[in-house]
């Protein structure tokens, strides 16, 4: 995969959480994703992440996605983002540490 095509794959992967379509959203991971929060483990399993985003994309309509900077190199994609329009104002910023492997994201690694 070039990475023209990471860095495709990856915005689309973003304007599907904009746009709070959560089928679409999972297309781009793999199966057997692993999500970590500063290095430690976010969801234990899939139910989890289905559930976290499902809740999420419910109270979060209208949210924005900036990306503030990217790297990619190898099979990652590393991104500055701020999220902001969240339902209580809330603003987050993190690096986010996309790993893709063939047409998937196998991993996603948020660094708060």
């Amino acid at each position: 995969m070039s990475n023209i095509q990471k860095h495709a794959l990856i915005d689309k992967q973003i304007q599907a959480y904009v746009d709070t379509d959560l089928d679409e959203f999972l297309t781009f991971f793999s199966p057997e994703v692993k999500f970590t929060k500063n290095g430690g483990e976010f969801f234990k399993n899939h139910d989890e992440f289905l559930n976290y985003y499902r809740e999420s994309f419910r109270a979060n309509v209208g949210h924005k996605v900036e990306i503030l900077d990217r790297m990619i190199f190898n099979n990652y994609v590393v991104d500055h983002e701020r999220v902001s329009g969240r339902a209580a104002g809330q603003i987050l910023e993190a690096i986010v540490i996309y790993t893709i492997q063939e047409d998937k994201i196998v991993a996603v690694d948020f660094k708060f």
